[in-house]
């Protein structure tokens, strides 16, 4: 049997059709009770007034999941009246039961679920006992007993599932971020062992340039004199030039990532902060960009984009769990470029960016063009991060 077809999932797809469908049964079996379960002495027979009633009950739990205390109190109002209207099957009535199922099963709160239905069914015990009273009918207080009983038994089963899907609520959620929060810090390690490299191969470089220069040096000495010497020292020249260039591309092929952009890709700029805020579907962002746009230095454009990137990296890690608003404005000024992060969460209780590399990182490469980054909570809640990066050429 295909998925579609199969009729727990067409109707856990369609739970309109699934409520329709428990009424109509709820009230066939209890006209079914009514109508054959023998009668005790003194008991009224089935009419047209307890079938009346008893739809009204049943039929109620059409709409048991958006108003479930309205229809408890329906069915017990129904089970009320089967008991003081001396009708066959003692009040025992199926809606009643759904009802009390379904009120534990779907209430929100759980500190006015329990009061709410305690009372409810309270109520119709103290009725009861009081109608047994009024009429001297002893079998009244065994069947309130009974019903108080089997009540607070199946409201006892819908709360111990409502609390079991918030359970596993919490359980997904939890493994959820803690999935986020574990790429993050895979992300952060593999960050951390690129700047190892990056500084591995500015020592190489750094020292093979000094071997050229120094040959190169003694070269320019005694080209005239000693050529053979010259000859030699433009020789090593060559061989380290090879060298270190062999050594940049294999280190550099490490340190090449594939990206969104692609592995051989551009570096990134101000113009791929669309595709940046549309990253994440949890994280929704609102990108502004002002002023007139205009071509930045390179160094400029790939360190305003880092900057709104790790800003964005940040949100996710330490401003708490969504809904977040989450809002980065670009303005474009007549000698510069500020960018601006800011969010509504919960970043600034948790000291947000004050225990990692995160603005750092921002403020060093905000320094590399001569900028500086401002951070730090905002007055009306969240975090700022903004960022002002001179373009060294007016607009």
């Amino acid at each position: 049997m295909s998925r579609r077809l199969h009729p727990i999932i067409w109707f856990r797809d369609r739970p309109q059709m699934f409520d329709v469908l428990l009424a109509i049964t709820v009230l066939a079996l209890d006209i079914v009770a009514l109508s054959t379960i023998p009668a005790d002495p003194g008991d009224r027979h089935t009419d047209a007034l307890i079938i009346i009633v008893t739809a009204i009950g049943s039929l109620a739990l059409v709409w048991r999941r958006r108003w479930s205390q309205v229809v408890l109190v329906v069915a017990l109002s129904t089970l009320l009246f089967h008991l003081l209207g001396h009708y066959v099957a003692g009040g025992r009535s199926v809606a009643s039961l759904v009802a009390a199922y379904t009120f534990g099963s779907r209430s929100t709160s759980g500190k006015r679920t329990i009061p709410f239905a305690a009372g409810a069914i309270g109520t119709l015990t103290a009725v009861t006992l009081a109608g047994a009273a009024v009429v001297s009918r002893r079998e009244l207080v065994g069947f309130a007993i009974g019903n108080i009983v089997v009540l607070a038994t199946a409201f006892l089963l819908g709360d111990n599932m409502r609390r079991r899907r918030q359970r596993l609520t919490e359980l997904r959620d939890r493994n959820s971020y803690l999935e986020r929060e574990q790429g993050l810090l895979a992300a952060n390690a593999v960050a951390a062992e690129r700047a190892r490299i990056a500084r591995e191969l500015h020592d190489v470089v750094a020292h093979s340039v000094s071997v050229m220069a120094i040959q190169a040096g003694g070269a320019r000495r005694v080209v005239h004199t000693k050529p053979d010497l010259a000859v030699e020292a433009l020789g090593v020249i060559e061989t380290t030039a090879r060298q270190t260039l062999d050594e940049l591309r294999s280190m550099l092929g490490i340190l090449r990532i594939p990206d969104a952009l692609g592995e051989n890709g551009p570096q990134p700029g101000l113009r791929d902060l669309t595709a940046l805020a549309q990253a994440d579907p949890e994280m929704p962002v609102s990108l502004a960009i002002k002023g007139h746009e205009r071509t930045l230095p390179a160094i400029v454009d790939l360190s305003a984009y880092r900057i709104v990137q790790e800003a964005l990296t940040n949100v996710r890690k330490h401003a708490g769990p969504p809904p977040r608003s989450v809002s980065v404005d670009v303005r474009y000024l007549a000698t510069s470029v500020q960018v601006e992060v800011t969010d509504d969460g919960r970043g600034a209780a948790a000291n947000q960016l004050g225990g990692g590399h995160g603005l750092t990182g921002m403020r060093e490469r905000a320094a590399l063009c001569g900028g500086q980054i401002d951070a730090g909570p905002r007055p009306g809640g969240g975090w700022l991060v903004r960022a002002t990066l001179p373009t060294k050429e007016p607009a």
